[in-house]
């Protein structure tokens, strides 16, 4: 793993509008950083200064990457003990289903009967669910 020395450049510019960053992070936030996206180097200050940009698709990318972050924590939280293929194959398409233009939606049918993985994009957002139906009954035999 990369120190934070080796990953601090003094500058970033933004992916949109080339505006020029100075980037003067604590050493936690760069490690913050480090750890979110696996980025190093000019790359790395690169992507923040996008993100801290203002201009239009400055905004639009920090409220996808705000969200995709967000999404995968829930997907880690829900599903990555029990069922880590699932996690998996959730993180892998996340980024598809963002913004509903390609894929809005993907149910995974969970193996033994244990329910259903959703990850959808509607009005409110990104959305992970697990579903799972829990059947029980009883007999008087007679």
């Amino acid at each position: 793993m990369l120190t934070i020395e080796e990953v601090r450049p003094d500058t970033g510019t933004c992916k949109f509008c080339g505006q020029i960053f100075a980037l003067t992070l604590s050493d936690e936030e760069w490690a913050e950083h480090l750890e979110k996206t696996g980025l190093s180097g000019e790359t790395l200050g690169d992507e923040i200064a996008t993100l801290r940009c203002k201009c239009k698709e400055g905004a639009k990318y920090r409220m996808r990457s705000e969200s995709l972050f967000a999404c995968s924590e829930i997907i880690e939280g829900t599903f990555r003990n029990e069922f880590p293929d699932i996690a998996d194959l959730l993180q892998s398409v996340k980024g598809t289903v963002y913004g509903g233009h390609t894929v809005s939606k993907i149910v995974a049918t969970l193996p033994g009967d244990k329910g259903q993985a959703t990850i959808s994009y509607g009005k409110d957002g990104m959305k992970v669910e697990y579903k799972k139906v829990l059947l029980t009954g009883a007999s008087t035999g007679f």
